[in-house]
C-alpha cells in the first residue's frame, strides 16, 4: 500500500518525465557560427545538413541493425598496436594459456583478419565486439551484452613481453582519457 502511494505521489508531483530523449548533435545556424568563412567562399567546407545527420538514409529497420552491427564490429586497433599478433591467435599454447572461449566451429569471434594493404594480412581488434560480445557455452555468440574474452589474462601476458615505453603506450590507450 505505501509503494502505491509513493508511486502516485512521485508521478502527481510533476516532475519532469522520465523518458530520455535524443539530444539534437547537429545544428546548422550554431556549426555556421563555428567558422569565419575563407576568402575563397567556393573553398569553404560544405557540412551535411542537420536533416540529414538527424535522419540518416536508412531505409528500413533492417538497414539500421546492419549499420549499427558494422559499427560494432569496426576495430580501432591492428597488429601490433593492438597488442594481438596473428601468432599469438595462431598459437594453440596462447589458446590454452588465456582460455579464449571460441564457438563450436573454433572461431574466435572477439577479433578478425583485416587486409588493409596488399599481401599484409592483420588482426583487428578493440571494437565494441572485443568488449562486448560473450560467446555462450553452447557456442552461441551474443553481442551487446558484457562479453567473456580474458582480456585480463592476454593483455598481461603481452605486455610481459614488451618494452616499457610500449606498455606505457597501450595502457594509455585502453585507460588514457582525452
Amino acid at each position: 500500500m505505501t509503494n502505491r502511494f509513493l508511486v502516485l505521489l512521485i508521478l502527481g508531483t510533476g516532475m519532469p518525465s522520465l523518458v530520455a530523449q535524443a539530444p539534437k548533435t547537429w545544428d546548422d545556424a550554431a556549426l555556421a557560427s563555428l567558422e569565419v568563412p575563407l576568402a575563397n567562399p567556393a573553398a569553404s567546407p560544405k557540412h551535411v545538413s542537420a536533416a540529414y545527420c538527424h535522419a540518416p538514409p536508412l531505409a528500413t529497420q533492417a538497414d539500421c541493425i546492419k549499420a549499427g552491427e558494422m559499427v560494432f564490429d569496426a576495430s580501432v586497433g591492428f597488429d601490433p598496436a593492438a597488442g594481438y599478433t596473428i601468432q599469438d591467435v595462431r598459437d594453440p599454447a596462447w589458446h590454452r594459456k588465456s582460455a579464449v572461449p571460441v564457438t563450436n566451429d573454433g572461431i574466435m569471434r572477439f577479433f578478425y583478419y583485416v587486409v588493409r594493404k596488399k599481401g599484409t594480412v592483420e588482426i583487428a581488434s578493440f571494437g565494441c565486439g572485443t568488449c562486448h560480445t560473450r560467446v555462450m557455452p553452447d557456442g552461441a555468440v551474443l553481442k551487446g551484452p558484457q562479453g567473456n574474452f580474458p582480456i585480463d589474462r592476454t593483455f598481461a601476458g603481452d605486455l610481459r613481453q614488451r618494452p616499457v615505453e610500449s606498455v606505457r603506450t597501450a595502457e594509455r590507450r585502453v585507460f588514457g582519457a582525452p
